[in-house]
């Protein structure tokens, strides 16, 4: 459980992506992790591991283009996945298993926010993996850093594409020019997703 800790012990507002993913994150004023049981409405847990060491539910707010995006959660308030125990790993297979199975998965992504928010990107501080799926209808994303500057953002995108370092398909890099304006307000990288995808 997360008692007794400050607020920016639990998560990072300034990190959310819109909104909606804010007000889920309302409790971490108060003290309370939105991680820990019990869980906000919209986490709907599809499975639970036989120990009680992890959760799978829907992601309630997606990145864009994502066919499927789910959290697989540490249920005791981990903030490291060097706290894993040796009966978590196992539990934390069996949840993979589970989510290729019950999505009827032949390919996916898995992005682990552990540690230090400054390098993870991460809202809240428990642990969790999200597992996703890109839709085909345009670029996918993962952030591991987020300082909401249109120059810094870009700087590593494009640049990593221009590198091709990730065998980007060529074009990528000019939709991205193209668009730069379409995704900043007020000079800040806005989360075009604004609410759960239903």
């Amino acid at each position: 459980m997360s008692d007794n800790k400050k607020p920016e012990e639990l998560g990072r507002i300034e990190n959310a992506r819109s909104d909606f993913q804010r007000g889920l994150m309302e409790g971490i004023a108060r003290g309370k992790c939105t991680f820990c049981p019990p869980l906000h409405p919209v986490n709907i847990v599809l499975w639970e591991s036989p120990r009680k060491l992890w959760q799978v539910w829907d992601h309630p707010c997606k990145y864009p283009h994502q066919a499927n995006q789910v959290m697989l959660v540490a249920i005791p308030h981990w903030t490291d996945a060097d706290e894993i125990t040796d009966e978590g790993w196992i539990e934390f297979g069996e949840g993979q298993r589970f989510i290729k199975k019950h999505f009827n998965l032949t390919g996916r992504n898995l992005v682990m926010r552990s540690g230090d928010f400054d390098l993870t990107s991460a809202t809240i501080a428990h642990l969790h993996c999200q597992v996703q799926v890109p839709d085909k209808t345009g670029p996918c994303i993962a952030v591991f850093y987020k300082d909401n500057s249109l120059t810094t953002y870009l700087e590593i995108v494009t640049g990593a594409f221009k590198k091709k370092r990730f065998g980007v398909i060529g074009g990528l890099y000019d939709l991205l020019l193209r668009t730069k304006n379409d995704w900043v307000k007020n000079g800040k990288i806005e989360d075009v997703n604004l609410g759960p995808k239903h």
